[in-house]
């Protein structure tokens, strides 16, 4: 028998009446996705909220393992806005590496994007220096949240990640990236490819090119229906 303290924040803490809970499960580790489903059979009213999980002061994936003697969070969002997939740090390769590796047994195709900032010309050979990306953020990430969701359910994946950079991105740094985790490759082609366009078509997120000749405009898509 293993046990995790389960740490309740926020709105959270009136489920439980407490902000701590011992919580026991019959193996030696499950993931956070089985936890998840574990612990709202304890507390029905958790289904109704949306929360993060934390392992031992990390933000966890669906895959990621819960062991004897955890400590787990659950954070609901902040101020009003869900978990962020907008960051203004660099996507590095590290981080992405941290991201695509996985403990999952049922895990059987990884597929990555990587969305790079690249030398585009003008007509009279000026080319992009840098992008600014800006964003209705609220709206981006529930947006992108649904997009997740949706996807996780219409192709079976076992999870998802998101990351979309926010403020100055120069030459060649990746600014969109997307880590889709099935069992099999085929499904996850066909959910990378549907996450890339609907990110790209429904999240408010707008890019405003620099050129080397010192002139600059926004990138014009479509209006978002």
């Amino acid at each position: 028998m293993s046990k995790v303290n389960v740490l309740f924040f926020g709105q959270l803490i009136k489920i439980s009446n407490a902000k701590n809970y011992e919580f026991s499960f019959g193996k030696k580790q499950i993931s956070v996705a089985e936890f998840r489903k574990q612990l709202i059979s304890v507390f029905p009213e958790l289904e109704k909220y949306k929360f993060a999980i934390a392992v031992n002061k990390s933000i966890s994936r669906n895959s990621s393992l819960i062991k004897n003697g955890d400590e787990v969070g659950l954070l609901p969002p902040i101020s009003g806005g869900n978990i962020s997939s907008l960051t203004k740090r660099k996507i590095t390769k590290k981080l992405i590496n941290q991201i695509s590796s996985t403990t999952n047994n049922s895990c059987g195709s990884i597929l990555t994007f990587e969305g790079i900032v690249r030398a585009d010309k003008l007509k009279d050979k000026a080319t992009v220096e840098y992008i600014n990306y800006t964003a209705y953020r609220t709206m981006a990430e529930k947006e992108i949240s649904k997009i997740v969701n949706s996807s996780i359910k219409k192709f079976g994946l076992i999870d998802v990640v998101v990351k979309h950079r926010l403020g100055k991105v120069k030459l060649y740094e990746i600014a969109f990236f997307v880590a889709v985790f099935s069992s099999h490759r085929k499904e996850g082609i066909k959910a990378i490819d549907f996450i890339i366009d609907r990110v790209k078509k429904t999240v408010p997120i707008w890019k405003e090119e620099f050129f080397s000749d010192g002139s600059y405009n926004f990138k014009v898509g479509k209006l978002i229906s």
